[in-house]
């Protein structure tokens, strides 16, 4: 939206700035955002789309206590994951014109092998399957709604961070004194594997239409088998959040394609990205993303003491009343609509002893289906 704003109110910007230094702006706000929104993913259960599945262990964490060391363990992914990310960016180049028509062949067949594996995980296997179906169904229909522009925030907004928040309601849960953790309490094996699998499965989504952040982490948490534990994928998905905006330079550059809607700004902008524009727009993710983490583990500080004062049944009635609002602002009453019928489903998967990650057939089956179809 920042970045729609900023190309609506680019012919005044061009008169003091060269259409490069606005682009830049843009990436570094966006590789700046995808380490705050670890913040409200955690301590408000108010996530972007990309960092909708860290609700989940999040939530868990906070209420241990230990809200800070889930946003440090994200934000930890996020940097080490665009570290690695733009080192490895500029020798894929050849490898990605080679591949990706291939690739775009079996995509739809590698989502569906991640969907077999996550209902197979379950104990309850026809209870996921149905959910599965269900949250698809749900996904297939708010991408067909012609009368909303963007249904993933009021589909995601409902099936994780409000269903949450309403089960949060109902548990009179309290936030305990939260625990400021210098060092993370995650195996260095798991580390490795989260950030390498975050920058793998980070890259690998970039490449296609449709895909994002959020079907990277469930890939990225199935190729472990699930064994990195709630930290690793807080950890995974803090990466692969930030990996899919810088991938989404490579896919600018070599594919002549933008993947979201900040590049998209870009590329109107700029028009075309040369060799020398992706050094610099690496370079700045790169300094960019040196200062998001530390302005994020401070902000995360101050929150992890201001949020033990706040009565938490007031603080979720108030989030669920303010997402409801920006819903109903940003989505119209068809938003609305969409968002209270996503909460129902989003509640249906722990209340049939099922994991609500099952939700992501949301995302994953209309993917599925435009592959495959």
């Amino acid at each position: 939206m920042a970045s729609m704003f900023i190309l609506t109110v680019s012919p005044i910007l061009f008169a003091f700035f060269s259409p490069l230094a606005v682009a830049v702006f843009i990436i570094a706000m966006a590789i700046t955002h995808t380490f705050l929104d670890n913040i409200p993913s955690i301590y408000l259960g108010a996530p972007e789309p990309g960092a909708a599945l860290a609700v989940l262990p999040g939530h868990k964490m906070l209420l241990q206590g230990e809200g800070y060391e889930a946003v440090k363990l994200m934000t930890v992914g996020s940097f080490f994951g665009l570290l690695l990310s733009a080192v490895l960016i500029i020798p894929s180049i050849p490898l990605v014109k080679a591949i990706f028509p291939y690739l775009q062949q079996f995509m739809g067949w590698i989502l569906l092998a991640v969907v077999l594996a996550i209902i197979f995980h379950e104990q309850k296997k026809i209870v996921a399957l149905a959910l599965f179906l269900l949250s698809g169904t749900l996904g297939v229909i708010a991408f067909n709604l012609p009368q909303i522009d963007t249904p993933l925030f009021p589909m995601l907004s409902g099936l994780f961070g409000l269903s949450t928040l309403f089960l949060s309601l109902n548990d009179k849960v309290n936030i305990p004194p939260q625990k400021i953790a210098d060092k993370l309490s995650l195996e260095k094996k798991k580390v490795f594997t989260a950030i390498g699998l975050s920058t793998f499965c980070g890259s690998l989504v970039s490449l296609f239409p449709g895909v994002g952040a959020a079907e990277a982490s469930v890939l990225g948490n199935e190729l472990t088998g699930r064994r990195i534990g709630d930290k690793g994928f807080l950890m995974l998905v803090g990466g692969v959040n930030t990996v899919n905006m810088v991938v989404s330079f490579l896919t600018f550059y070599a594919l002549d394609k933008p993947r979201n809607g900040a590049i998209v700004v870009v590329k109107e902008l700029i028009k075309e990205i040369t060799f020398n524009n992706l050094w610099i727009f690496l370079a700045v993710a790169v300094v960019a993303g040196c200062v998001a983490m530390v302005l994020t583990l401070y902000l995360s500080k101050k929150f992890s003491h201001y949020i033990t004062k706040v009565n938490y049944q007031k603080l979720c009635v108030g989030i669920i009343l303010l997402v409801g609002l920006m819903v109903l602002l940003l989505s119209g009453i068809y938003g609305f609509i969409l968002m209270a019928v996503s909460t129902a489903v989003g509640l249906l998967p722990p209340l049939a002893g099922v994991k609500r990650s099952i939700n992501m057939g949301s995302l994953l089956l209309p993917v599925i289906l435009m592959f495959l179809l």
